[in-house]
């Protein structure tokens, strides 16, 4: 292992401790998994709240009836999407999680 005291060549890469290397690239590999996890619920919640904001424009567009149910009707197959994408994001955690290390642990009651 090297220590302060030592000096190292300057073409010369230090030497470290096979253990505290392996150590440090599996912290690495589960920080990285984590951070993906991580993204992809981001991306997936910034894509369901598009698409909410694009049902509600949608139906702030609602002029008169022949208007309105037409509106209407788009507007419930996009919901209907939102609906399956919030399922598919709560079934995501849920698997995405549990089988891992929990950093911290919630209690719900």
């Amino acid at each position: 292992m090297l220590t302060m005291s030592e000096t190292v060549e300057p073409n010369k890469q230090p030497e470290f401790d096979p253990e505290v290397q392996a150590f440090f690239q599996i912290c690495s590999k589960k920080l990285d998994e984590h951070n993906d996890r991580h993204e992809r619920l981001v991306k997936l919640s910034r894509d369901i709240t598009i698409e909410s904001k694009r049902i509600i424009f949608l139906l702030h567009r609602v002029q008169d009836d022949e208007t309105k149910l037409k509106l209407t009707a788009e507007a419930d197959s996009k919901l209907k999407w939102v609906q399956k994408n919030i399922n598919m994001h709560i079934l995501y955690c849920l698997m995405a999680w549990q089988c891992t290390d929990c950093f911290y642990s919630i209690d719900y009651k």
